[in-house]
């Protein structure tokens, strides 16, 4: 079910994206630990020992932990960042008085924040997935435990966080609260909830996929 299209402002989206990019690439940069680790460290131990060297597993999962510490704290301040016009009544009330609706501004700012988390994700599960189906028998990692990190560990993980920091924010500090903004940040940790408990699907999906493109 898509959202109307008065409820999105390409223009918004754009200017959020282009003020708070900063944030992406510090998330981009935390979340690179594992695959240039790998590229840094196993990767000279593989053209030095190529019989009996193996990257481990251990590297994604041992920090697991580590991602969502980061994912925690990038989401808290991204919320901080772009939702900081709703703890102050001038800022709120100049916003609000521009031609886009309330809902239009809040819907925006969301759909950009999803992505400035997403694409640090996608492109660090990215490069793990290039790593591994270019050395596959040096890899004890599997695409199953590559694709269940990125999807379930980060990617799920930092959307909750983020709608969750919103939501007790929005409770809290906001001067001006909204019916509509309310509704869709219920509705968004709901689906993101939904994403947790079907994400052995979306992995199992994922993984076919991935097969069929590299036949």
């Amino acid at each position: 079910m898509s959202l109307p299209k008065s409820w999105i402002n390409k223009k918004l989206l754009f200017v959020t994206l282009k003020r708070f990019w900063f944030v992406g690439v510090i998330y981009f940069l935390a979340l690179s630990v594992i695959p240039f680790s790998i590229i840094l460290f196993d990767l000279p131990l593989i053209s030095k020992y190529p019989d009996s060297y193996i990257v481990s597993k251990h590297t994604v999962t041992r920090n697991q932990g580590y991602c969502i510490f980061v994912s925690l704290l990038i989401c808290f301040a991204l919320s901080a960042f772009v939702f900081n016009y709703l703890h102050s009544k001038d800022a709120a009330d100049q916003l609000h008085s521009l031609p886009p609706k309330r809902i239009t501004l809040y819907i925006s700012n969301i759909l950009a924040s999803f992505l400035l988390l997403l694409l640090p994700i996608i492109l660090n599960t990215v490069t793990l997935l290039i790593l591994k189906l270019n050395l596959l028998d040096k890899f004890e990692i599997q695409l199953k435990e590559i694709f269940f990190w990125g999807l379930n560990t980060t990617a799920v993980a930092s959307l909750f966080f983020f709608n969750c920091n919103l939501l007790c924010n929005y409770h809290r500090h906001t001067l001006c609260p909204n019916f509509l903004e309310l509704c869709c940040t219920y509705a968004a940790i709901i689906f993101i909830l939904y994403l947790h408990f079907k994400s052995q699907k979306l992995v199992i999906w994922l993984l076919s996929l991935t097969k069929q493109c590299c036949r």
